[in-house]
């Protein structure tokens, strides 16, 4: 498997059982209630971190685990590398969890909670942790209740002086007090100081006891808000907030939409669909086209046409399972994929040639339409474009000259190197 680019890895604790949010958690784990019909908390969660160079993940497994292991994969469909640490057998609590899984661990790692929504820039709290080396840089915060969590002290320098675990009777933030916000920097060294056999907690007992004997713990206070998601009254309110946030968020993000059979792949016979990888051949160039788009800044976004499954030809898993060969096949370099599941017959928004699956996709990555391109084979392809906005590539192959008399596409092109030649003249 290719290599990511950063090495940093984040731990994702995801082995939650939820019980509070019963019954939607009988069936699914915590981190995969979902925020939109099509999107869960947890590739939420994947996906600021992705967009933000982290790419190699470690996920904690315990309550119905294969929810995402059939989800998630191997991380290819999300631009990731994912790993699993299973703890079926026992839940080991924070701490626990990064002793299981420390072999898989880069030297400094994020450590992330699945159940939190959040728009968090990590780029403050590695920069502080690579500044002093500790063995842990915590995220502060003071946008709850004091004794709704574990408080910390820190000095002028960010170094924490004081941790009181809850419970605690402490009910202000008097002191330079502030909570503890979940997301930290950890260094693998403190696997040392975490007792094996046992859950151990990192917030009870590990960073308490490192505090008390001087050891180096940082902390960083940031306002931005942290939502949980732990109870039917919290979720509910999440699932607005993130809407909300989506729709107020500024589209400055510039996109190469790709379009699957035809540009990705090439296109098979006429009237015949793709319902086996062996099938698949790829359309030369494509791997050199999306690492060279991401290079120049664009997210790759996959956005297809797939009605075998409404015609029951396919199942869902079927194509999850195609699409992470896919993703593989370009070196697990594109951001997304998009599908419509749906025939003409359905009349849904997100056929092609509506712009459903674009405007989906847009809204989710912050996406303008003005700067990015769509790179399709119909007409389909080109009206879906012009629907949203942004600028249309038409790759001409031996069969679509009756696709291309019937729409106006921006540019047409006979090989994707010359795509890429387009992009580069429009970062210029």
């Amino acid at each position: 498997m290719v290599r990511p680019t950063s090495e940093m890895t984040a731990l994702v604790l995801a082995a939650g059982i939820g019980s509070r949010l019963r019954p939607i958690t009988d069936t699914i784990p915590k981190a995969m209630v979902a925020l939109t019909p099509t999107l869960p908390l947890l590739e939420h969660v994947l996906r600021q971190l992705t967009l933000q160079g982290i790419r190699r993940f470690v996920i904690n497994l315990h309550h119905h685990p294969d929810a995402i292991r059939g989800y998630f994969g191997n991380g290819a469909r999300f631009g990731a590398w994912i790993q699993y640490s299973d703890e079926s057998d026992q839940l080991l609590d924070t701490a626990g969890a990064v002793r299981k899984a420390a072999e898989h661990l880069s030297d400094d790692f994020l450590l992330v909670y699945a159940d939190q929504l959040h728009f968090y820039d990590y780029a403050p709290l590695i920069e502080l942790h690579r500044r002093h080396k500790p063995l842990a840089t915590v995220t502060l915060k003071r946008s709850d209740l004091p004794q709704n969590g574990d408080l910390a002290e820190a000095g002028p320098d960010a170094r924490i002086t004081q941790w009181y675990a809850r419970p605690h009777e402490h009910r202000d933030f008097g002191g330079g007090k502030y909570l503890n916000a979940g997301m930290t920097v950890l260094s693998r060294r403190i696997v040392d100081h975490i007792p094996a056999g046992r859950p151990v907690s990192l917030d009870r007992e590990v960073i308490p006891e490192l505090v008390r004997t001087g050891q180096p713990v940082y902390g960083l206070a940031v306002e931005t808000e942290i939502l949980d998601v732990g109870t039917p009254e919290k979720y509910a309110y999440a699932r607005q907030w993130f809407s909300a946030r989506l729709d107020a968020a500024p589209r400055t993000r510039k996109a190469l939409f790709l379009d699957r059979d035809g540009v990705i792949l090439r296109e098979l016979t006429p009237g015949h669909y793709l319902t086996d990888w062996s099938e698949a051949r790829p359309t030369p160039g494509i791997t050199e086209l999306v690492a060279g788009a991401r290079e120049l800044g664009y997210l790759v976004l996959v956005a297809t046409n797939q009605p075998q499954i409404g015609r029951g030809l396919l199942t869902e898993a079927g194509l999850q399972s195609i699409h992470q060969k896919l993703a593989e096949l370009v070196g697990n370099n594109l951001d997304a994929i998009y599908h419509c599941p749906h025939v003409d017959e359905d009349g849904c928004e997100c056929r092609k040639p509506k712009h459903g699956l674009l405007e989906r996709a847009a809204r989710e990555w912050q996406v303008s339409p003005e700067t990015s391109f769509m790179v399709g084979d119909t007409f389909r392809d080109v009206g879906a474009a012009s629907r949203f906005g942004c600028r249309s590539i038409f790759l001409r192959n031996e069969q679509n000259d009756g696709d291309l008399a019937r729409c106006q596409p921006d540019h047409v092109v006979n090989q994707l190197g010359e795509v890429l030649d387009l992009l580069r003249e429009s970062t210029r």
